[in-house]
């Protein structure tokens, strides 16, 4: 007995097909906002080894495209070029912020308080804001790297959850060309946030020596 063949828009009613494109589409959107941010942490990242796993995400994100795309033309839909927002956790205790140079600085209460109390003479003393300056961006790197790190481990568990929740669209949709679609892509980001979960240790080790310096009152060097 042959099996019945994959599912395509005459199989479907109009609702059931408009709703499954709209679905694909949100995905695409993520992926698509996702594939803009991975370039980004591949430009910034100062760790060799993710910066290999984030070439590999890559490329499995433009194929992940690639097969959504496809399916939504199967379907009839015009395959979107929106970009979805992606998640994010803005820390309580540390705000990274860029000022008009493209620099990175830091604000926090500790931080002002010090900087209030120090002498406004040796702050402005160019010598000292060079060395000042210097041991920031180092730490700042370090910490802004642990941020993306978190970030990327939020943004990979709520794409499984867009996916698994798809898997269930296309199900009840009728729309079976899409499922082995939506579960390869599901299995790779699952890979990818099993990856991440896995490297934290390793990138904490090796980061903290950088981070370690944050913690309590920064002393003034001497010049």
């Amino acid at each position: 007995m042959s099996s019945s063949p994959p599912s395509s828009t005459s199989e479907l009613t109009p609702n059931a097909n408009q709703k499954i494109i709209q679905y694909l589409n949100d995905a695409l959107a993520m992926e698509n906002a996702s594939e803009e941010r991975i370039q980004t942490r591949l430009r910034e990242t100062i760790v060799d080894g993710t910066r290999t796993q984030l070439q590999d995400h890559l490329d499995k994100t433009r194929n992940q495209k690639d097969r959504l795309k496809q399916i939504i033309t199967n379907h009839g839909g015009e395959p979107t070029d929106a970009k979805a927002e992606l998640p994010s956790l803005k820390p309580n205790t540390i705000d990274l912020v860029r000022n008009d140079d493209g620099d990175t600085m830091t604000s926090s209460s500790t931080a002002l308080t010090a900087d209030k109390k120090g002498s406004e003479d040796l702050r402005h003393d160019p010598s000292v804001k060079s060395i000042m300056k210097e041991t920031d961006n180092v730490r700042l790197a370090a910490e802004r790297e642990l941020l993306q790190t978190e970030r990327d481990a939020i943004i990979e568990n709520a794409e499984i959850v867009k996916y698994k929740i798809l898997l269930e669209i296309a199900k009840r949709t009728g729309a079976t060309d899409a499922i082995p679609v939506i579960d390869q892509n599901l299995k790779e980001e699952m890979q990818i946030a099993d990856w991440i979960i896995a490297n934290t240790p390793n990138l904490l080790r090796r980061l903290w020596a950088q981070i370690e310096v944050s913690a309590g009152a920064r002393s003034v060097p001497e010049v």
